[in-house]
């Protein structure tokens, strides 16, 4: 059955019963002095996190006590700040990411078929084949049979190389799916570290929660951007 995608909106409004959040719980009281995160410029992106997958909007508190009430129209405001900035850069990778999943695991069972297929009997077409998938050039005809079966145990040892990208994207892909195919379930934070490394690995060096909650935005967009660059330089050749 094809898989199918569907977008949803990663905002709730509803409060995690019984759950205790990691920052401190104030009181309900009202205070005329209380500061609050008015705008994701400079909201914390651990604090954002800490509000999306629980629930619970005490993490925007900078200073003082405030109501469920203030909290939650904070939340309101900066959600939609979030959702306009990030627009449909998260489900573009969500996307990106299961294109590369599915083509790497086409990839490796062609890989797999085509050197079992090898091991029964020498075909040229075969070999040409799995020298053009593996980027190789290694030639089999006229080898005695141990070399022959140690140069096709050299092309499996280097696919292992691919099977450990797949794992690796497949762990990826579960994250961000539990978001995109969840049925109104919110992000969890499996989510955004899966986003956090992907964001490292082209930034190269590691990204980490400490930033700006406007800077993840622009990071995620700017990835698109390259994305689609490459895309269209691949399809201009």
């Amino acid at each position: 059955m094809p898989l199918q995608l569907k977008k949803i909106w990663p905002f709730t409004t509803k409060t995690a019963n019984g759950f205790l959040s990691k920052f401190s719980k104030p009181s309900v009281t009202e205070s005329p002095s209380v500061k609050l995160y008015q705008n994701i410029h400079e909201l914390p992106l651990h604090r954002f996190i800490e509000c999306i997958t629980t629930g619970e909007y005490y993490a925007l508190i900078i200073d003082g006590k405030a109501t469920d009430e203030q909290l939650q129209t904070a939340w309101h405001k900066l959600a939609d700040q979030y959702a306009a900035a990030i627009g449909d850069s998260e489900y573009i990778i969500y996307l990106n990411c299961f294109k590369d999943y599915a083509s790497w695991a086409v990839e490796l069972q062609n890989i797999e078929f085509l050197i079992t297929a090898l091991r029964q009997a020498f075909y040229q077409p075969l070999l040409d084949e799995l020298n053009k998938i593996m980027h190789t050039s290694i030639q089999l005809d006229g080898l005695e049979k141990e070399h022959y079966h140690k140069q096709l145990d050299v092309l499996y040892k280097r696919s292992r190389g691919l099977k450990i990208k797949l794992d690796l994207k497949k762990m990826q892909y579960d994250a961000l799916n539990k978001k995109f195919q969840g049925d109104g379930k919110k992000p969890t934070r499996d989510y955004f570290e899966s986003m956090l490394i992907t964001l490292s690995d082209h930034a190269g060096f590691q990204l980490t929660t400490n930033m700006s909650v406007y800077e993840y935005c622009e990071r995620l967009k700017r990835f698109i951007r390259h994305i689609e660059q490459m895309n269209k330089k691949k399809w201009q050749k």
